[in-house]
Protein backbone atom coordinates (compact mmCIF):
# COMPACT_ATOMS: atom_id res chain seq x y z
CA UNK A 1 0.00 0.00 0.00
CA UNK A 2 1.79 2.97 -1.45
CA UNK A 3 1.55 6.37 -1.91
CA UNK A 4 0.68 5.71 -5.48
CA UNK A 5 -1.36 3.37 -5.24
CA UNK A 6 -4.01 5.62 -3.35
CA UNK A 7 -3.45 8.19 -6.28
CA UNK A 8 -4.45 6.21 -8.62
CA UNK A 9 -7.17 4.33 -6.84
CA UNK A 10 -8.65 8.45 -6.13
CA UNK A 11 -8.13 9.05 -9.92
CA UNK A 12 -9.93 5.86 -10.89
CA UNK A 13 -12.84 6.67 -8.41
CA UNK A 14 -13.57 9.86 -6.96
CA UNK A 15 -14.36 10.08 -3.29
CA UNK A 16 -18.08 11.23 -4.44
CA UNK A 17 -19.10 7.29 -4.95
CA UNK A 18 -17.02 6.20 -2.09
CA UNK A 19 -18.49 8.66 0.64
CA UNK A 20 -21.92 7.32 0.43
CA UNK A 21 -21.05 3.76 -0.53
CA UNK A 22 -19.45 3.79 3.11
CA UNK A 23 -22.44 5.05 4.59
CA UNK A 24 -24.99 1.72 5.01
CA UNK A 25 -26.74 4.06 7.36
CA UNK A 26 -28.80 5.29 3.87
CA UNK A 27 -30.19 2.07 1.79
CA UNK A 28 -31.66 4.81 -0.15
CA UNK A 29 -28.54 6.62 -1.00
CA UNK A 30 -26.60 3.56 -1.72
CA UNK A 31 -28.78 2.89 -4.19
CA UNK A 32 -28.83 6.34 -6.00
CA UNK A 33 -24.89 6.41 -5.85
CA UNK A 34 -24.65 2.63 -6.91
CA UNK A 35 -26.66 3.79 -10.22
CA UNK A 36 -24.90 6.81 -10.08
CA UNK A 37 -21.35 4.90 -10.07
CA UNK A 38 -22.61 2.33 -12.82
CA UNK A 39 -23.78 5.85 -15.33
CA UNK A 40 -19.76 7.45 -13.97
CA UNK A 41 -18.40 3.67 -14.97
CA UNK A 42 -20.39 3.38 -18.28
Amino acid sequence: MDGLGTDRGLTHAPPEPVEPIELPSNPRCRAVTRARYAAFVT
